[in-house]
């Protein structure tokens, strides 16, 4: 909240006083002040707020409130972020996990060090789960996610179909996975990652299919 108030206290004494008002300016400082709003919104609204991790759980505790979470229930993961770089440099974070209970919190940077806090997640669910997805898809069954359907023959993105053997390429570029089919010069699939849930899982997942098919190195980055 300070950050955002000192800049616009900074922003308009030294660009709007010595420029004038414009319409430009006048956004850019209608923006500064709705931030700092916004953030104090949060932090009055979090101000308790604490996590604890377990090897087996984590707790989180709120306005006297604690939700016990276990890695073994969590089924959703979904992280929403962006960046914008220019006069006004933007960083926002938003995760949202849920147990198989419906138990749900969502979390931004009103928890320090939210970032890490979510790698942790994603990494003790996945350890979890991929083994067990595994063992399900060479038993012949599906593995879905926001629109995929992973098979043990083929991978299918909505009404696109690639078998395994000839899935080339992955990579994360800005907020879209990209899938490319081998000797293709553009992506056959492009899809938004902040619709993956448990997006590590699911890459893991992707990576050991493509590779164990092709018996080839890790290619996402």
């Amino acid at each position: 909240m300070f950050f955002y108030l000192a800049l616009t206290i900074f922003y308009y004494y030294q660009i709007v006083q010595p420029l004038g008002w414009g319409a430009g300016r006048m956004v850019t400082t209608l923006i500064l002040l709705a931030l700092s709003i916004h953030r104090l919104g949060l932090l009055i609204l979090y101000y308790d707020l604490k996590i604890q991790v377990f090897s087996d759980r984590f707790l989180y505790t709120n306005q006297g409130e604690t939700h016990i979470f276990l890695w073994d229930n969590i089924t959703k993961i979904l992280v929403f972020n962006y960046k914008i770089i220019g006069h006004i440099n933007i960083n926002y974070i938003r995760v949202k996990i849920q147990d198989d209970t419906k138990n749900t919190i969502i979390l931004t940077r009103t928890l320090r060090n939210v970032e890490k806090f979510e790698e942790t997640v994603q990494e003790e669910i996945a350890k979890r789960k991929f083994p067990q997805i595994i063992n399900a898809l060479e038993k012949g069954m599906l593995y879905k996610n926001a629109g995929f359907v992973i098979s043990q023959n083929k991978l299918k993105y909505n009404n696109k179909s690639i078998p395994w053997e000839q899935v080339g390429k992955m990579k994360i570029w800005q907020a879209y996975l990209r899938i490319w089919r081998r000797g293709k010069t553009l992506p056959s699939i492009d899809a938004n990652i902040w619709k993956i849930s448990i997006l590590h899982l699911f890459i893991a997942v992707l990576e050991f299919m493509r590779n164990k098919q092709q018996d080839i190195s890790p290619s996402i980055n």
